[in-house]
């Protein structure tokens, strides 16, 4: 699971959460057959945390919207137009 727990734009933390998001997305990617896509559900707040995507061999889909249920809704089209 990405870690995105962290005090602020600039701080320890988020410089530790963005090195275990990258370590962590960095398995995924070793696996292309596995893992040719994600999907996101993340706030802007946490977004810093996330590494440059442009390094993995991973499509990455983002959640749009302001609220849960708008996020809900992009992940269950995202899930059905994969089929």
């Amino acid at each position: 699971m990405l870690d995105y727990l962290m005090i602020g734009n600039g701080s320890r933390a988020l410089r530790d959460a963005k090195l275990k998001n990258t370590h962590f997305l960095g398995k995924l990617s070793s696996h292309p057959k596995r893992y040719s896509e994600i999907f996101i559900v993340i706030g802007k707040t946490y977004l810093a945390a996330l590494p440059d995507f442009s390094n993995f061999k991973i499509r990455v889909n983002y959640s749009s919207g302001r609220n849960l249920d708008s996020k809900a809704q992009a992940w269950v089209r995202w899930l059905t137009n994969r089929e």
